[in-house]
């Protein structure tokens, strides 16, 4: 009875081993992702601040831009107010009709 007793014993501890060198190396492939998801998220964030960076510029080309245009128009009103209109005020330039031959 002993004999059989040991060898459930023996059978019981092998399983145990099988079971926790399964579970060692569960974990191991677990830190394989969890090093490459950090590694994917690490990449993320650098690409996340290259394009605030990148938006920023755009976004200070744009005020730029939009600054000029500003100047530009804000000249051509005033030279516009300078100069009298060839048909006054509120009257709209002649309309020339052409015939299609």
């Amino acid at each position: 009875m002993s004999l059989e007793v040991f060898e459930k014993l023996e059978s019981k501890v092998q399983q145990a081993i099988d079971t926790i060198t399964l579970l060692q190396m569960e974990i191991e492939e677990l830190k394989e992702k969890n090093n490459t998801l950090a590694q994917e998220v690490q990449s993320a964030q650098h690409s996340r601040e290259e394009l605030e960076r990148e938006n920023g510029q755009l976004k200070e080309q744009q005020q730029g831009w939009q600054d000029r245009l500003q100047a530009l128009l804000g000249r051509m009103e005033e030279s516009n107010a300078s100069r009298p209109l060839p048909f006054g005020r509120g009257q709209h330039f002649p309309v020339l009709y052409t015939r299609k031959l």
